[in-house]
């Protein structure tokens, strides 16, 4: 059994993300930070808390997340039903793949895949891979849509939705960021530190 220690951002019941890291460092590897991850959306755990996660990797997909500006979106697109919205964001990558499909969708967009990667803060893991976290922001309300890959794996079927306050989750996402970056250069001065990186022997 792997003893562990826990690291907590936000609150569960709205919305939170959470660290496991081994005790002993020889089981984290370094700067690998092996441990496990997940996110708490009111109550509910996304993800998979595997302990074979590199943190350092999620510290650089929180990085891109944290580096969009704006989750802000048109009033009609942040009030559409969520089902319909992940039904478009499915259409619009069928459609991408036909470069003769240049029709703006219903939302009077023409979504691509980058388009709504804007708008996913999943961390694109194994332990999530099957989840999409959609966050989208109208003035001071934002909207966490939660899909998951149905039996056949070709579409997500909505799962849930939330309502928070704008940049709640940006703050936490920014705040969980930090630690990690903070943690990972502590075991990088940690390294050089070590005897056998100066090429001591004792």
């Amino acid at each position: 059994m792997i003893v562990c220690n826990t690291y907590n951002f936000g609150v569960r019941h709205r919305f939170g993300i959470t660290f496991e890291l081994p005790q002993d460092p020889q089981l984290y590897h370094g700067t690998w930070l092996n441990g496990g991850a997940c996110y708490w959306v009111f109550g509910r755990c996304i993800g998979e808390m595997q302990y074979t996660v590199p943190l350092c990797d999620v510290m650089l997909l929180l990085e891109n997340i944290n580096k969009r500006t704006s989750f802000q979106c048109e009033k009609d697109f942040f009030y559409a039903d969520a089902r319909q919205i992940l039904q478009v964001m499915i259409e619009d990558f069928e459609n991408e793949v036909d470069d003769s499909v240049k029709e703006k969708n219903c939302f009077g967009f023409k979504g691509t895949f980058d388009f709504w990667r804007g708008y996913d803060i999943r961390l694109e893991l194994d332990i999530m891979d099957d989840y999409i976290v959609l966050l989208l922001e109208h003035e001071t309300q934002a909207r966490l849509i939660v899909g998951k890959l149905g039996e056949n794996r070709d579409f997500y079927e909505f799962q849930s939705e939330h309502t928070l306050h704008a940049g709640e989750v940006q703050a936490v996402l920014h705040e969980a960021f930090g630690w990690l970056q903070e943690r990972y250069q502590q075991e990088v001065i940690n390294e050089k530190n070590c005897p056998l990186a100066l090429g001591i022997v004792w």
